[in-house]
């Protein structure tokens, strides 16, 4: 059930931002938060912000040095 309360559409942007990177290899982390921006309207703190809720869940990898994010592989 799509929930259209601010919990709701922050939790359905983190879930769409970590579907996006699924399978998508390497990307750009520059590009991946203009993207987020474009699509979603979300500033880039805050899509950093969402991305480092992935990130403490382990379902991705962050390194800005390189200006990289991927998702982390899954067995099963």
């Amino acid at each position: 059930m799509k929930r259209n309360d601010p919990k709701g559409i922050r939790l359905q942007t983190i879930h769409k931002m970590g579907e996006m990177l699924k399978g998508a290899g390497d990307v750009s982390l520059k590009r991946f938060l203009a993207t987020c921006s474009y699509t979603m309207g979300l500033t880039r703190p805050t899509a950093m912000t969402y991305l480092q809720d992935l990130v403490d869940l382990d379902l991705i990898e962050i390194d800005e040095a390189v200006d990289l994010v991927r998702a982390v592989k899954t067995d099963g």
